[in-house]
């Protein structure tokens, strides 16, 4: 039924046949397009109390915030990528750019991030090169570089993604302690690009974040695409080689169970003042919610201490009171295992 139709097959000799599982997910690194020019919308219900997580030095379960965010994508090759988020997520092609505009580029090992709401550009530098964007495929792969033997694989049909013939692989971990319920990577049948990704949680019916190409051409995008110079009277900022957020974590667990945990330290209003180009003023108020929101996050305690609970639809986290992190995509139960290991 499927046989014929995907750009695996040839190369790997499996004509006439069905792809299995395993196919599919190597053909995930093995796509026969590199550029391409799209809209994607990205869905996501974190269930995540009220806590400016980004002002934490925490590892990013997810490259997503809880919402709902359209951006025009381009991208030609994995050294060069551009994302601007738009207006109207819930609108369909063509969607205006946003007047609060938010644009990332990638060139290279050179990167910016552009925010015209305060006119602020962020350059960094980083080997390899950062990632721009933030498509199916790029979601895809983050899940796919952690997954262990307790994952069960399987091919499911799909219909059409973006006007195109798309092929589903399931991803459903084995595992008690995970919150993930399945992970289905929807990719072009034609192409091995990965058209929409939906990842479930064993806590809602619907998927808790999901994200999908509303259209999709193959055509190189123009070079200039990927240049970026900030605008006259721009504030601008160098962050050099940038890190990922989260250093120094253990890893405690393995497959659907790893936490990581780590160092954690709150930051002051004077380190909100330098990092990021806020003013005094915003930095203190910056400080004041985190304080604020950290301090209404339900406590819980154990062998290993006390701390702050954050529990969301797709991952769990405790800050602890004595300078610890642990975060993964578990039950609070097993983070709080993971903290006695540790």
């Amino acid at each position: 039924m499927l046989a014929g139709t995907l750009g695996w097959a040839a190369s790997a000799g499996a004509a006439g046949s069905d792809p299995t599982a395993e196919e599919l997910l190597a053909a995930l690194d093995q796509p026969t397009e590199e550029s391409l020019t799209g809209i994607t919308v990205t869905r996501a219900d974190l269930g995540l109390p009220e806590i400016p997580v980004e002002l934490l030095d925490l590892p990013a379960p997810f490259p997503v915030d809880s919402g709902v965010m359209a951006a025009q994508v381009w991208v030609d090759g994995p050294e060069l990528q551009r994302a601007t988020v738009l207006a109207d997520p819930a609108a369909t092609a063509p969607l205006a750019v946003a007047d609060t505009e938010l644009t990332a580029v990638r060139n290279g090992a050179a990167g910016w991030l552009w925010s015209a709401e305060d006119a602020t550009a962020t350059a960094f530098s980083a080997t390899p090169g950062p990632t721009a964007t933030a498509t199916p495929g790029d979601l895809a792969r983050s899940f796919v570089q952690t997954l262990g033997p307790d994952t069960g694989l399987a091919v499911a049909a799909s219909d059409p993604v973006a006007g195109r013939p798309a092929v589903a692989l399931l991803l459903t971990p084995n595992n008690p302690d995970t919150l993930i319920s399945r992970i289905t990577v929807t990719m072009d049948a034609q192409t091995n690009v990965p058209l929409r990704v939906q990842v479930g949680s064993v806590l809602t019916k619907t998927p808790a974040l999901e994200s999908e190409f509303l259209s999709i051409d193959y055509g190189t995008p123009e070079s200039g695409v990927f240049e970026f110079s900030p605008p006259i009277g721009a504030t601008v900022t160098d962050e050099g080689g940038r890190t990922e957020s989260g250093n120094g974590a253990a890893i405690v667990g393995d497959g659907w169970s790893k936490v990581a945990v780590g160092p954690l330290a709150l930051p002051s209003a004077t380190d909100l003042d330098s990092a990021g180009g806020r003013s005094q003023e915003s930095a203190q108020e910056a400080y004041a919610a985190l304080i604020s929101s950290y301090l209404a996050l339900p406590t819980v305690s154990g062998e290993w201490g006390s701390g702050r609970l954050i529990e969301g639809t797709l991952f769990s986290a405790i800050l602890t009171d004595d300078g610890r992190y642990a975060i993964g995509p578990v039950n609070p139960t097993t983070v709080e295992a993971a903290l006695n290991q540790s």
